[in-house]
């Protein structure tokens, strides 16, 4: 890292110490991080256990690389290999004792694994959160989950269904507000409040405070906009017969014929009040003298910021009671989001309520090294700050790497202020009391990725004139040091850089944009003749460019790989899976169904594509198509789908997909898809364990919501493909040769701003306009403005700095975005392009094969328990056609009884025993609440409610009576103990409905019924 830096490698240690590197991109973060941490462990004078040291980094891959790093350096060490000369280099020692030191440290972390504590900061968090549980007041087998938006919508339904019962006032009033606020009339709401209601809650996580209203009251909001209209009013009737008269501006006029104090208040300028600056100068000083302008210039700003800050009240209001909600469900049901454990602990910390546990990990952790400091969020640091500390007062010790220039993660919470705050110590971000020196900090100045020309280029772009005109033109400071990116090269090749900007007129856009994409095919094509492929990368701002440069370039015959593109969900053997297992989960989802047989795999064993496409036409009107499938083609559904579709529900989701694959012989006809079907393998063992092992609808619902990291393959390394992805993905990573595409995206319409104050969180609802009249608020919203500007500059950064030899820049503008970060970026061609540096001569690819043994049958052929479930499921699906007694006699009864005695294939002489059953209780007077229609006034058969802990329940039967809800469910076969479930479907009918819940048992086969 050079000899500013020799410091960080010093063998000899002293004790306590603070130090903060402060490196910029290719700087070797990872490296100074592994050997900072091998030297504590191989150093006499830190006397340093794996057990005492926390490492944490951001991301699994991060972690898992730390860990091989630091594992390899010690491997080499104890072999005598070319890292001995390195570490005999830094700590001074004889090579054969560190070669004993090594093995036996390496031995040590081999055997005692779970000491060797390098690894993310959730996996820190989510570790302590677990050993904290009683001081946190959770169960101590409480679960952490990812917050899938199923949780959410399972969760908002009932509090939505359990609210407007008792709060319909409340509700409608929040609806109303909900239009106002937004730009088109919402009919489907529900989506946009959980949209905010997630944004708050992120707020909440970020910055350790609760969110608030205004305290504001609507009424005297609206009484100082009737004031001040008033007070408009009678400025505008003093200038009646005079020269100003005539000067007043025609929006301000038909404001105050209509009487629209909203739009005239809007139109007032702070200078000229409702007179247009097309006048003379005279009149111009005249009308801004008048200090009845600046008085109602005065009222006009409070006013505003009231209005601003009380616009999102309702919400407020509304969230308040569902976050109470929620975080109640998730407790009952013993499950905590990783956002609200770190919430809970971070405030607990904050408020000084640190637990024992805390004291036990002070005196277990005595070193701490920290990766990515400029991603901590304000929750993590609150976390690890007292920790570390601690540590500094216990003569430990405290490492800090980033890079305030590549901090690209404010989305995510993270805060670079508050690696800011220690590089200029700020003892409210660390507390450094027990430190003489204080921390210190270290600036890299050699950059071992990039070649000369690369830094150059980037140091001109961030120190140049138009980046400086660009600052001053948005009212903008230089807050993570860009212009300060000076480095010096470790490489001695020179490096090339060209950037080509494309600036296109209205007119001109599809011609521009034409070009662009010839000067893509161009630099790919030219450099896939000196690289081998994966060591080239095209990088872009989000996954829509990057999956279009993914089609540009496989059009041109070049193999590429994305990210994006390694997400099984979006491969199209992968969706058919999913479609045939939709259809397993709901025989009635025809369009599932339709999808499989009209696929790919389906089509490699029945390749008589015109007969399906036959059967699907001539049966388009018809309902459950799979039972006239069976007919039509027995043998097919008895050799592919019989089984499977049996044991769906009895099956795991990872053996009923072994099943799948094997039936279709999906492995052998596609083996280019081998390792995507394997991801799918693995996600369903992840996603399905214990109680819900067999249930596909789980699997289904969580196999949508998960991430993009989550539902894809690691990209091959071997691969020789070019690698696309986004600027943010390709952080922390290196190529030989890179383009980058900069293409500026509208950023979408804000919806609201955020102001912390000393015990809360303020929403805020501010435009331009707002902002121009109230000093306040303009520092909120430019300073909003300012943070997104700053996290795009650090984006375009990443983007110069990740080429090792040649950078090629794609510049595409529209003519009006001289406010975009790219119009910095200028025409440019210098430094020399590499020789041919292929080294790939096409390898062997490891086939996967797959086992072809047979799952164990459980489940007897010809059990009776089949027919039992069938049974069931068909007197239930008879029940639910019947609202009243007089039903049975109805032709629309007759003709759907029929359908559904058949698609459960029952005889007529069963449907006729299944009848009589069911109505001998419609015509039991004993019962007569549960099943007239008479005096009702609603009935539903399996209408779904959500219970207390989330889950969806069905009661067979529900009539809601003045005198209150009469609940019934049907069962076959012998009696048996079901209070539990009556008693769940009794509190959540109670919750829906607001009456009294009566509940009844009928078992049909025996005749009886019985009242719980």
């Amino acid at each position: 890292m050079g000899k500013d830096t020799e410091k960080l490698f010093s063998g000899d240690l002293y004790f306590p110490h603070a130090f903060l590197v402060a490196a910029s991109a290719g700087a070797g973060k990872t490296y100074a991080l592994a050997w900072r941490y091998v030297i504590f462990l191989l150093s006499e004078k830190s006397n340093a256990d794996p057990s005492q040291i926390l490492a944490v980094t951001f991301t699994k891959n991060a972690a898992r690389e730390m860990r091989e790093r630091i594992l390899n350096i010690l491997k080499e060490i104890s072999l005598g290999e070319e890292s001995l000369s390195e570490a005999q280099k830094y700590l001074k020692s004889d090579k054969e004792e560190l070669k004993k030191r090594a093995q036996k440290v390496l031995e040590q972390i081999l055997i005692n694994y779970c000491d060797f504590h390098v690894s993310t900061i959730d996996s820190f968090i989510s570790a302590l959160g677990k050993v904290s549980s009683l001081e946190l007041g959770l169960s101590p087998d409480f679960e952490i989950v990812f917050e899938t938006s199923l949780s959410e919508d399972l969760d908002f339904a009932y509090f939505m269904s359990s609210h407007i019962s008792q709060n319909k006032e409340e509700i409608e009033e929040f609806l109303k507000n909900l239009n106002l606020n937004s730009d088109k009339f919402l009919f489907s709401p529900a989506y946009r409040v959980k949209e905010y209601f997630k944004s708050f809650r992120d707020k909440e996580n970020k910055y350790l405070l609760p969110l608030t209203d205004s305290g504001f009251i609507l009424e005297d909001i609206k009484k100082s906009e009737e004031e001040i209209f008033e007070e408009i009013r009678k400025l505008a009737d003093s200038y009646k017969d005079s020269d100003i008269e005539k000067k007043i501006k025609k929006t301000s006029l038909k404001a105050l014929r209509e009487k629209a104090a909203a739009e005239l208040i809007e139109n007032f300028d702070s200078q000229m009040g409702i007179v247009s600056g097309n006048c003379t100068k005279d009149m111009k000083a005249l009308v801004s003298a008048d200090l009845r302008v600046k008085e109602i210039s005065v009222k006009i700003k409070e006013y505003k910021e009231k209005k601003s800050y009380s616009a999102y009240d309702s919400y407020v209001r509304f969230y308040l009671k569902y976050k109470d909600f929620y975080d109640k469900s998730k407790e009952a049901k013993k499950s905590l989001t990783l956002g609200l454990l770190s919430l809970k602990l971070a405030s607990r910390i904050k408020e000084g309520n640190i637990g024992d546990f805390y004291f036990k990990l002070a005196s277990k952790f005595s070193h701490f090294f920290i990766d990515e400091f400029q991603d901590t969020s304000p929750a993590q640091w609150q976390i690890i700050k007292p920790l570390a500390e601690d540590a500094l007062a216990q003569k430990g010790s405290l490492f800090l790497i980033g890079d305030l220039k590549q901090a690209i993660y404010l989305f995510r919470n993270a805060d670079y202020k508050i690696m800011y705050g220690v590089i200029n110590r700020d003892k409210e971000k660390l507390d450094f009391s027990s430190l003489e020196k204080g921390p210190e900090i270290f600036k890299p100045e050699i950059n071992y990725r990039c070649g000369e020309e690369i830094i150059k280029y980037a140091q001109k772009t961030f120190s140049g004139k138009k980046f400086k005109e660009f600052l001053d033109l948005n009212e903008l400071e230089d807050l993570t040091g860009l212009s300060e990116c000076f480095q010096k090269a470790a490489k001695k090749d020179k490096g090339y850089v060209k950037t080509n900007v494309l600036i296109a007129e209205k007119e001109s856009e599809d011609e521009e944009e034409k070009e662009y994409l010839k000067i893509l095919k161009e630099a790919v094509s030219e450099l896939s003749k000196r690289y081998d492929l994966k060591d080239i990368a095209v990088l872009a701002s989000d996954n829509s460019c990057v999956e279009s440069a993914v089609s540009v370039i496989n059009d041109m015959s070049i193999p590429a790989a994305s990210y994006s593109a390694l997400d099984i969900r979006k491969r199209k053997i992968i969706s058919e899976i999913i479609s045939l297992l939709n259809f397993f989960n709901l025989t009635s989802d025809d369009t599932s169904f339709a999808c499989f047989i009209k696929g790919e795999i389906f089509s490699k064993i029945f390749q008589n594509s015109e007969e399906i496409d036959s059967f699907l036409f001539e049966n388009r009107d018809v309902k459950i198509k799979y039972s006239f499938f069976r007919k039509k083609f027995p043998d097919v559904w008895e050799n592919y789908f019989e089984e499977a579709f049996a044991k769906s529900g009895y099956l795991s989701v990872y053996e009923l997909l072994t099943m799948i694959y094997e039936k279709f012989k999906i492995n052998e006809n596609f083996p280019q898809e081998r390792g995507f079907l394997l991801k799918l393998l693995d996600c369903a063992d992840k996603l399905n364990e214990g109680d819900s092992a067999c249930s596909l609808s789980d699997f289904l619902n969580r196999f949508d919501q998960m991430s993009e990291d989550e539902a894809s393959l690691p990209l091959p390394k071997q691969e020789n493909a070019v690698q696309v992805m986004t600027f943010h993905k390709a952080k922390g990573l290196g190529f030989k040769a890179v383009i980058n595409l900069f293409l500026e995206k509208r950023d979408p319409n804000k919806d609201f701003y955020f102001e912390t104050q000393k015990d809360s969180v303020k929403i805020l609802k501010i435009n331009e306009d707002a902002a121009e009249k109230s000093e306040a608020l303009s520092q909120i919203y430019y300073g909003d403005k300012s943070e997104e500007y700053l996290q795009k500059l650090n984006t375009l950064y990443v983007a110069l700095t990740r080429a090792e030899n040649e950078l090629y820049n794609i510049v595409f503008l529209k003519k009006e975005d001289s406010k975009s970060v790219y119009s910095i970026l200028e025409e440019f061609e210098g430094g020399e392009k590499s020789k041919s540096q292929k080294t790939l001569k096409g390898g062997d690819y490891l086939e996967v094969s797959f086992s072809k043994k047979e799952i164990w049958n459980f489940v007897k052929e010809g059990e009776s328990r089949e027919y039992e479930v069938r049974r069931g499921e068909f007197y239930h699906a008879l029940a639910a056609l019947i609202k009243d007694k007089s039903d049975f006699d109805s032709e629309s009864f007759k003709e759907k009884s029929r359908e559904t005695a058949e698609f459960y294939g029952f005889s007529n002489e069963d449907l006729k025993d299944a009848e009589i059953k069911i109505k001998t209780f419609f015509q039991d007077e004993r019962y007569e609440s549960f099943f007239s229609a008479k005096d009702s006034l609603s009935v539903y058969n399996e209408t779904p409610l959500i219970s207390e802990d989330g889950s969806v329940i069905r009661p067979d039967r529900i009539a809601v009576r003045k005198d209150g809800v009469f609940i019934t469910d049907y069962k076959t076969g012998d009696k048996k103990d079901y209070s539990y479930q009556i008693n769940k479907y009794k509190k959540a009918a109670r919750k829906a409905f607001g009456k009294e819940v009566f509940s009844l048992i009928c078992y049909l086969d025996l005749g009886e019924a019985e009242e719980i």
